[in-house]
Order: C-alpha cells, then structure tokens, then sequence
C-alpha cells in the first residue's frame, strides 16, 4: 500500500499519496513555484497568493494525462483549491 500524506485545505484534510505528493512538487518548481514546491515538501498550507498557481499547475496536468492517470487524489485536491480559490 501506498503512503500517503495529509494536506490541510481551508475546508479538510486530504490524503495525498506521496509519490503524487511528489511529482506535484516537482511539477510546481518547474513551472517556476519554488515557494509552493517547498511548502508541499515541507507539509506547510500554500499561502492565499500559491493557490492558483498550484490550481493551475494541476490543471495542466490532468489535461496532460487524463482523469485515470491523474487520480483522485489529485482531483480532490483540485477540487478543494477551485473552492478556495472561487475558480468553479
């Protein structure tokens, strides 16, 4: 089995497999996100400003892979940062 690790979200906590967990950090520090990258690494919330551009780094890549690939992990948490961010 899979670990996984939790992510505070403003509404719940999430359980994030840690090899999305990650590849979620890797993907933010190449599109430029150290911070977000760094505070995922560290289990630390994203500030309000990190947000979006964690939304939208997941966006591109549940574009990239689809749905199956992507998880639902992944989804929740896109889901959970759309709130958040009153991107719905």
């Amino acid at each position: 089995m899979a670990q996984s690790d939790e992510l505070g979200l403003s509404r719940r906590l999430l359980a994030l497999p840690s090899e999305k967990r990650n590849e979620l950090a890797d993907r933010l520090q190449a599109a430029g996100e150290s911070q977000a990258a760094a505070d995922l690494s560290r289990r630390r919330g994203w500030t309000a400003a990190d947000k979006p551009a964690v939304y939208a780094v997941l966006e591109a890549w549940l574009k990239e892979v689809g749905p199956d690939a992507f998880g639902q992990a992944l989804i929740e948490l896109r889901v959970e940062l759309a709130v958040d961010t009153r991107q719905t």
